[in-house]
């Protein structure tokens, strides 16, 4: 496929993901698709799936801009920022932060085979919070 087919591939994913269209997003995962970055180490599509409905209990109000796309024949790396409100406890994330918005940007390097996303490294991101004196980066080694 097309980098640029590529690249729509990607952008869909991370769209469904966010607008909680389940079913759309488990059509752009290979079925023995993987995530792995910071503590991830996902392994399935159908856990995938359910990796982001749990990133919607863990935040509500959950918004997506897509920054960058890069494609280049099989890979596609996708820079985005998201915003919601911390619902529950998140690892490494302070008490203060239940109740109060979480900003986040993320860089995601996904492999596309056949149409479908057979692989994706969560490479790094920022955590702040307008709420809360709150700003993490990580970058995965």
């Amino acid at each position: 496929m097309s980098a640029e087919t590529n690249a729509q591939i990607a952008r869909e994913s991370l769209e469904a993901a966010f607008a909680c269209d389940w079913k759309r997003l488990r059509e752009t995962y290979a079925d023995d698709a993987t995530m792995v970055g910071g503590a991830l180490n996902i392994r399935g599509a159908d856990n995938m799936v359910a990796l982001w409905q749990g990133c919607h209990e863990e935040e509500r109000d959950l918004r997506l801009e897509i920054l960058n796309i890069v494609a280049d024949h099989d890979m596609v790396a996708v820079e985005f920022y998201f915003r919601g409100i911390v619902n529950q406890p998140l690892p490494g994330l302070p008490e203060a932060m239940y109740g109060k918005h979480l900003d986040a940007t993320e860089v995601h390097m996904c492999r596309i085979q056949n149409g479908k996303i057979t692989a994706v490294t969560i490479y790094g991101g920022v955590l702040k919070s307008p709420d809360v004196p709150l700003r993490r980066v990580w970058v995965a080694e």
